[in-house]
């Protein structure tokens, strides 16, 4: 895996984790270590476009139909 897919998964997971913390404790990772303001809201950003790479690998993994059915060549 090169170090871009890493790091994007890396903020992902990141971002994942903390959404997990406010669903069940109402705990807010993010705004406990940073307080509330610019940093927290680029944050914010950092992850969601890193959410937004993955993009185009999900739907390179669900393609349908990329495949023969027939087989090609003598």
């Amino acid at each position: 895996m090169d170090t871009g897919i890493a790091r994007t998964c890396s903020g992902g997971l990141r971002g994942a984790l903390n959404w997990l913390l406010v669903g069940l404790f109402e705990w807010n990772l993010v705004t406990e270590i940073f307080g509330t303001g610019t940093v927290t809201d680029v944050i914010y950003v950092i992850v969601g476009i890193a959410g937004l790479m993955m993009l185009p690998r999900l739907f390179a993994e669900l393609r349908v139909g990329t495949h023969r059915t027939r087989p090609t060549g003598a």
